[in-house]
């Protein structure tokens, strides 16, 4: 039997009741949790496609897209028990048993079918569990019951075999990332830490620089003072040895005498 969805707005809002086949878990997903669902044109009822489980019910295949870079396909898979691995999200195998335009239609179209549809040795079933006082509890809300079996799915997956190729492509890209993060704030520590000793020994240097720079400067003013105090006293003898020419001059003569004259007696007096 194949069923042709309307179009992709109709495809994309159509859901779908399936039973996986690793633990004949049926429950409802939305049509876009069947594995490349875009590019299906129809789909046959009671066939096995891929079909999206995660333990997180908020997760999706988008979701997973980005944040993982892909959806695994689990082949290999196991009953969870307390010893297995944590369940992952990935497409397992599922029989497609019923689909319809939205999830209430769906659940309708489900219950009309069960009323249409009841096996006769269902009947014997019920006469002898009643017969047997093991009575047959049915629940009257179809949503509860499928949410109740989400839930238990939730305890029950299977999980992928550790030692699955996928799983292990998955791990080794992972690992790969964190040794490529490692190598590179490595390389950068490295790098910062060249630099530091680097800088430090920039700092050393112009702390050295300076230190002579300072022991150069106190020298020369040290030469300064000196010079100074050489030349205050030379320019103090010439004032004074002028000072003198010029009153013996002034007092032989009479007259004031000729400065250049006595500058020339200074200078010979000088050398």
């Amino acid at each position: 039997m194949t069923t042709t969805m309307a179009g992709i707005a109709l495809l994309e809002k159509g859901w779908a009741h399936v039973e996986f086949i690793c633990d004949k878990n049926k429950v409802d997903v939305p049509i876009s949790f069947l594995e490349n669902f875009e590019k299906l044109e129809t789909v046959e009822l009671n066939k096995i496609y891929n079909v999206f489980w995660s333990p997180n019910e908020a997760d999706t295949p988008t979701s997973i897209k980005e944040r993982e870079g892909k959806v695994l396909k689990i082949d290999k898979i196991k009953r969870a028990t307390k010893n297995s691995t944590i369940p992952i999200a990935g497409y397992y195998s599922a029989t497609l048993l019923h689909i319809a335009d939205s999830e209430e239609n769906l659940h309708k179209k489900m219950d009309l079918q069960r009323t249409r549809r009841v096996p006769l040795h269902l009947r014997d079933l019920v006469e002898q569990a009643h017969s047997s006082n093991n009575a047959i509890e049915k629940s009257s809300k179809r949503k509860e019951l499928d949410k109740e079996a989400a839930r238990e799915a939730n305890f029950k997956r299977i999980c992928v075999d550790e030692n699955t190729e996928e799983t292990k492509e998955q791990l080794k890209v992972r690992v790969e990332g964190l040794e490529a993060t490692v190598n590179s704030l490595d390389g950068l520590y490295k790098d910062s830490l060249e630099k530091i000793n680097a800088l430090k020994k920039e700092n050393e240097a112009l702390r050295q620089k300076n230190n002579d720079l300072s022991e150069e400067n106190v020298k020369l003013r040290k030469l300064n003072i000196v010079w100074q105090e050489e030349n205050i006293q030379k320019c103090s003898k010439r004032i004074n040895t002028f000072c003198i020419l010029f009153l013996v001059h002034t007092l032989d003569s009479h007259t004031i005498p000729d400065i250049e004259q006595i500058a020339q007696s200074d200078k010979a007096i000088s050398q």
